[in-house]
């Protein structure tokens, strides 16, 4: 009896999942086959995840060598080739603000093998270019942050100034106005200049370049009064008494630059705070952007890279995937109050 009963249930189960023979059979074989379907479609897609990366990984940087997004590419890339076992190779794609770097990485393909390391310049694009070649937010995917950092605003030391109280004083003297740099119309350090006009209700002469290392040596060879920096491209020249620091655009920096004044103090409010993070091209896969995420938490745990970035004059901050997204969706809008207080509005 317990035999004959194992063989009923046998050719049940049997008849179940391949002959029909029970009531559900034909459906039971529907799912079955749409479930084959999807396992089908999924395996190349986890192939792919599960071996990447398994050739060279490209992170553009659009911005010139020598600034704090390309030192912090080169910085992050270390590591995470050590994590992932391939190399992380740099490629500076300078132009535009950004635009140019940036338009070249949303165009390329989904595959997790060309990422862009970007600034908050990134969330105040749409703010100051019109017919911007990107969506920020629509064209990326997140992978994580890197960190965050106030700018400096330095100045020439024949220039006399040492407070920004100072610059005020010495720019409604002038009977012409004061020239700064920038390393592009657009960028945070442009923004922040424009906050700092505005403020004082004295406008200042933009001169534009390619670049944060490009505006500092402008500034060293006298072409421009003063610029809101990066710590990065700024910090030899104001330890060497080339270049004065005039004050922070924001907390960060203290043990940096010990004694070195917050710009709120003389504006109450004023902040501009730059963050980094890593994209991926909208379209790349869940599993490798999640890959790559994974890889720059394991990255923010090891000690020598942390001590890295903070030498560079960045506080670590990790966001990671779709935090980072919203992240950006937060600084869209922040960064567009801003620019319309200002009064900058995009240009073609």
């Amino acid at each position: 009896m317990l035999m004959e009963l194992h063989q009923r249930k046998l050719k049940f189960d049997l008849g179940y999942f391949y002959n029909g023979y029970c009531f559900y059979g034909d459906s039971m074989k529907t799912i079955l086959a749409f479930a084959s379907a999807v396992i089908m479609a999924c395996v190349p897609l986890l192939g792919k995840a599960s071996s990447f990366p398994d050739r060279p990984v490209k992170i553009v940087v659009p911005f010139a060598p020598g600034g704090p997004t390309d030192l912090l590419a080169r910085a992050l890339g270390k590591y995470l080739q050590a994590d992932l076992g391939q190399p992380f190779l740099v490629e500076n794609r300078a132009g535009a603000g950004g635009i140019v770097g940036s338009t070249y990485v949303a165009k390329a393909k989904p595959d997790g093998y060309t990422l862009l390391l970007v600034a908050n310049g990134h969330a105040i694009l749409p703010s100051t270019t019109a017919n911007l070649p990107f969506d920020p937010q629509k064209d990326f995917m997140g992978i994580g942050t890197i960190g965050v950092a106030p700018y400096v605003l330095v100045a020439r030391p024949e220039l006399g100034v040492k407070t920004v109280d100072d610059l005020r004083a010495i720019a409604r003297k002038r009977d012409k106005p004061m020239f700064y740099g920038t390393p592009g119309s657009g960028t945070a350090n442009h923004l922040a200049v424009q906050m700092l006009a505005d403020s004082f209700g004295i406008p200042f002469e933009q001169v534009s370049f390619n670049g944060a290392a490009p505006a500092t040596q402008a500034l060293l060879g006298g072409q421009v009064d003063f610029i809101v920096n990066n710590l990065t491209s700024s910090m030899s020249f104001i330890k060497s008494g080339q270049l004065v620091a005039v004050g922070l655009t924001g907390k960060g920096a203290e043990k940096i630059l010990p004694g070195v004044p917050l710009i709120s103090a003389s504006i109450p409010g004023y902040e501009a705070l730059a963050w980094y993070g890593i994209l991926a091209p909208a379209g790349t896969p869940a599993a490798i952007v999640k890959r790559l995420g994974d890889a720059m938490t394991q990255v923010s745990k090891n000690k020598e890279y942390m001590n890295a970035i903070a030498n560079l004059g960045v506080e670590p901050l990790l966001i990671v995937g779709r935090d980072f997204d919203e992240f950006i969706g937060v600084e869209l809008k922040k960064w567009a109050v801003s620019a319309e207080r200002a009064g900058i509005k995009p240009k073609q």
